[in-house]
């Protein structure tokens, strides 16, 4: 008799079928105390009890990020599980067998002039093999070669307009949760449509020609020519908001300029066509931010 059956609701969430015992084990099992929650408005007006439930047993539903979990408290407890497949989401835990750690190793020495460390390579790897995996990286740790070696991956398999789609989904998911907790009704409307819809537009060119960068050029030569955003940004305020800027403030743009470059260490192919690439995404980054400050001002 299998114990529970796990199956996938969609791309967020998966759910169990299971016995009421192993629930209420469940509950328990992703139910967690915040830590100085007592202090916390909520909690001393007694709106909520201080914990964090990642397991909705209304729904029996877990975040489709914690079937791992799921399966390690299934061991631990002796409890045997099953996946069942979704006609449109497919099984709830998947795997690319085609990524291999030393296959990981070629790809990321073949796109870096850096040695890549064993952790790093563990961590590529397991987040193109699994599809989905939560990445723990401090400070100094080498996490912008393991962005760089995903993010060019997708990018060199997938369509452009879904990586952005998936990027401003999720970003407008944040928004929107923000806007109810906060209780602000003025998310959802604009004082004016038409420069919000250019302001969007100009937002997505940026994105989109950036990580469009890292499919032609190396991550060295993509940060180069976009640390050329400041100086765009304070050449287009020239002409766009009429602003004066002082010899001084040149100097220093062009000082931090250097500055990049001389950390960063581009190579000679970053006078190549395209280089033009991230060249766009740093002057549709400098039209977007002078129209919010336009608006602004």
């Amino acid at each position: 008799m299998t114990h529970l059956i796990i199956k996938k609701k969609n791309e967020v969430f998966v759910t169990i079928d299971s016995e009421q015992y192993v629930y209420h084990e469940l509950s328990d099992h992703f139910t967690f105390e915040v830590p100085g929650a007592k202090f916390m408005p909520q909690y001393r007006n007694k709106y909520w009890d201080g914990k964090i439930r990642l397991y909705d047993m209304r729904k029996n539903e877990i975040y489709t990020g914690l079937v791992d979990r799921v399966i390690s408290f299934c061991n631990r407890k002796g409890y045997t599980y099953e996946f069942e497949g979704s006609k449109f989401y497919g099984l709830p835990l998947e795997e690319n067998e085609m990524i291999s750690p030393e296959g990981v190793t070629d790809y990321v020495k073949s796109i870096s002039k850096h040695k890549p460390r064993p952790y790093q390579i563990m961590g590529i790897h397991d987040a193109l093999r699994h599809n989905r995996k939560l990445l723990l990286s401090p400070t100094a740790s080498g996490k912008s070669l393991m962005i760089y070696a995903i993010t060019r991956y997708h990018v060199e398999h997938n369509p452009i307009f879904q990586l952005l789609f998936i990027k401003y989904t999720f970003v407008l998911l944040l928004s929107m949760i923000e806007a109810k907790r906060a209780n602000n009704t003025n998310f959802y409307r604009s004082n004016n449509l038409k420069l919000q819809i250019i302001r969007s537009l100009l937002s997505i060119l940026e994105s989109g020609f950036f990580v469009l960068s890292f499919k032609h050029l190396s991550l060295a030569n993509a940060h180069s020519i976009g640390a050329l955003a400041p100086i765009i940004i304070v050449a287009l305020s020239v002409f766009i908001l009429n602003e004066r800027v002082s010899i001084k403030t040149w100097i220093a743009i062009f000082i931090g300029f250097i500055g990049v470059l001389i950390i960063i260490r581009p190579t000679s192919d970053v006078f190549s066509v395209n280089s033009f690439i991230p060249l766009l995404a740093a002057f549709f980054l400098g039209l977007y931010l002078d129209q919010i400050k336009q608006k602004k001002s």
